[in-house]
């Protein structure tokens, strides 16, 4: 029989049988992780993403002060992936009776994710554009972003009035050396859009986001931010 649900979380068979407190804690911190690797914010409740506790053998082992089980995680268009979560105590004496104890929190019990978490494999199932926090950054225009193309994504500009020769040739300089590590194309117009198409061969994803942020800034710091109204990555 299938448990109440604990926010993202459903909890089936043996897994039904977890402590209250450890149900709660596992739903809450394995969302959060989720949601940091993935680097969107609220990801798991604006995607509907659901997981699925004990639906099939979770094939619980302890190992070095920790309990790990896998888990499945599903998206809103029905795709599954099995992976594994673990859990450590801040008394690591008693982890393989975490699942029974009452009163956990955050401060007694760690949950996150294994090695076997990919991003990408769910990044496929986002498929909306993000929009970055301008205020956050103190960036002058907007900027939006999709990085499920990774590792060849476009860089398109739209600009508050038609650049120069010489504000085009600032930015292609900009983002060249910004984006050294990658493939940088010469920039192009289509359909009145200005555009670059980048190649980050081989460059892991966590570093070529973060790239991609540094040149954000770069234009941001520079006489470009009063002409771009918006640069959309995809």
């Amino acid at each position: 029989m299938t448990e109440k649900t604990y926010g993202w979380a459903i909890y089936d068979d043996e897994a039904s049988e977890f402590s209250e407190s450890f149900k709660e804690q596992m739903s809450i911190q394995l969302e959060k992780r989720f949601n940091q690797f993935l680097k969107i914010d609220n990801v798991v409740s604006e995607k509907e993403f659901m997981l699925f506790v004990g639906q099939s053998d979770m094939k619980i082992t302890y190992k070095d002060g920790f309990g790990f089980a896998l888990v499945a995680v599903l998206s809103s268009g029905m795709f599954s992936n099995y992976l594994t979560a673990y859990w450590r105590l801040e008394d690591s004496t008693r982890i393989e009776s975490a699942t029974k104890l009452t009163s956990l929190d955050s401060s007694s019990i760690e949950f996150g994710w294994c090695a076997d978490f990919d991003p990408k494999v769910f990044l496929k199932h986002v498929s909306s554009i993000q929009k970055l926090d301008t205020k956050k950054y103190n960036i002058a225009f907007e900027v939006e972003y999709d990085f499920n193309s990774y590792p060849v994504l476009s860089v398109e500009f739209k600009f508050k009035n038609e650049p120069s020769e010489k504000e085009l040739e600032a930015i292609q300089n900009t983002v060249s050396s910004s984006l050294s590590r990658a493939y940088v194309s010469k920039i192009s117009l289509a359909d009145d859009k200005h555009y670059f198409i980048i190649d980050f061969q081989g460059q892991k994803y966590e570093e070529g986001t973060a790239d991609l942020l540094e040149l954000v800034k770069k234009l941001n710091g520079g006489d470009e931010k009063d002409i771009i109204e918006l640069i959309r990555i995809k």
